[in-house]
């Protein structure tokens, strides 16, 4: 099956942004640690049941294990409770930076509320959630123009494609 270019685009800037994050958030906490144990990443996204969210997912893991670190990720399958649960557990568990991909953009506030007071910055990724103070960086798509771009493609690859109305 082809990769849709404008899904490949947009994971590509995804991951150079997560990146630069990364550059950021790893100088920050290397400085105030004085530590070379490897840093504990989470990352929870809506479902894993997307090529969208595991392609993002094994961009962000790359990046996150390239530099020596460990990302644990969770599934909630689309259940925004189970979704806060997880991210309580993934703090307990020592997590230091928090990739989300809320379920629901409104129902995720406790577990930004936890994720601040653990002081853990939390990295939004695709779909915004409503209480953005609480985050670090916001990473989103815009569909509008991804749906732009699909459909000037769907346009150039028909056959026998005729401008006659011009």
């Amino acid at each position: 099956m082809k990769k849709n270019l404008v899904l490949v685009i947009t994971l590509c800037m995804a991951v150079i942004v997560c990146m630069g994050v990364f550059a950021y958030l790893l100088k920050e906490n290397t400085s105030k640690r004085g530590s070379a144990e490897p840093r504990l990443f989470g990352a929870t996204y809506m479902t894993r049941n997307n090529p969208f969210f595991e392609e993002l997912h094994e961009g962000i893991k790359e990046v996150v294990e390239e530099n020596g670190d460990i990302l644990i990720a969770r599934d909630p399958q689309q259940n925004q409770e189970r979704q806060n649960q997880q991210i309580l557990d993934m703090l307990d568990e020592g997590i230091e930076v928090l990739f989300l991909n809320p379920v629901d953009w409104e129902s995720v506030f406790p577990a930004l509320e936890a994720c601040k007071a653990a002081n853990v910055p939390v990295i939004n990724v695709d779909t915004v959630v409503k209480d953005t103070e609480y985050v670090v960086s916001i990473i989103e798509t815009d569909n509008y123009q991804a749906g732009v771009e699909c459909a000037k493609d769907l346009i150039n690859r028909l056959p026998n494609r005729r401008d006659s109305h011009h």
